[in-house]
């Protein structure tokens, strides 16, 4: 198990911080963010994920500080380094046959397309008006030992991720329509047990506070009003595109520097509703989609676990 120990130095808090340790006082100075979804994605090992547009710049910043000032951390994963969320491990035994990602690539569209609705930015965007750093027994974080909870500073910045956050998650999307991806998306690891299984760790992430909600939990069939469509698109049209990253934005709407981050932006201040307050449907839908389809091949995760890590501290 690798441990974080703190280096001496100017970064250290003043005098009159009251942070009980410099972790705190870096998160506690974090100003609140945003982070935007953005498709449903088959990560490596099979893994369900929903994947945001990029970590926006108070978290990058705030990574680089805890990496800067822990130097014997462990060197960050591959899977933090990408906004996400999650949501479900194949079960033991299962390994998913080329026909099984297709068609979860397939829902994934589908199910991606309701993230582009225009007016919905806000209440499907998460507000990071905190972060927690959680000492866990299980890796879905299931089962918790302790978390200490801060509050990021307000009010919150709106902005977009940078560019090359976005590329960032754009390139990892991509990788699904490459020849080969059932390579990684089948093989071994990352099954329900590696999850849910006895693992001590420390993490600190952002829980979604959507799900802290008891009313915030819906069944999935009830969201989805019966079973989805195997053959139809989000709009009830048949799907056109080829690829899976094409698929999910407009090709207006793929950044590509420029006024794209204004005009999110725009689209986030404009927009109405409370933060949040259509994800449990969305999520909901798309675990009614895959389980229509392919059911008892997935382990869901307790939607009240559900997080986006942002570093994890001791492995």
């Amino acid at each position: 198990m690798a441990v974080a120990e703190a280096v001496t130095g100017p970064s250290a808090p003043p005098s009159s911080s009251t942070a009980a340790t410099h972790l705190e006082y870096l998160t506690r100075n974090t100003q609140a963010c945003v982070l935007r979804p953005y498709c449903f994605f088959v990560s490596w090992q099979g893994v369900l994920t929903l994947a945001y547009r990029g970590f926006p710049p108070q978290l990058v910043a705030l990574k680089q500080q805890i990496s800067d000032y822990y130097q014997s951390l462990p060197k960050e994963s591959p899977g933090s380094r990408w906004a996400k969320t999650s949501l479900a491990a194949l079960k033991e035994k299962q390994r998913l046959t080329p026909a099984q990602l297709q068609r979860l690539n397939e829902i994934c569209r589908e199910q991606s397309g309701i993230l582009q609705t225009p007016g919905q930015v806000k209440a499907q965007a998460v507000m990071v008006n905190s972060l927690s750093t959680i000492v866990y027994e299980a890796r879905c974080l299931e089962r918790v030992i302790s978390r200490h909870v801060v509050q990021l500073l307000q009010p919150a910045d709106l902005a977009d991720a940078a560019a090359d956050e976005v590329q960032r998650v754009q390139g990892v999307v991509a990788e699904a329509d490459d020849e080969d991806y059932w390579f990684h998306a089948s093989r071994d690891g990352n099954r329900e047990n590696h999850y849910r299984n006895a693992a001590l760790g420390v993490t600190l992430v952002h829980e979604l506070a959507c799900f802290q909600q008891p009313s915030s939990s819906t069944p999935a069939a009830a969201a989805t009003g019966g079973r989805i469509s195997s053959s139809s698109s989000a709009d009830g049209g048949t799907p056109k595109a080829t690829s899976l990253l094409g698929s999910i934005l407009a090709p207006s709407t793929v950044f590509s520097g420029g006024n794209s981050s204004s005009s999110s932006l725009a689209q986030l201040q404009g927009s109405s509703g409370v933060w949040s307050s259509a994800l449990p449907g969305i999520m909901s839908k798309f675990r009614a989609a895959v389980e229509a389809e392919m059911p008892g091949l997935y382990a869901w995760f307790d939607e009240k676990s559900l997080h986006v890590t942002v570093r994890a501290i001791i492995v």
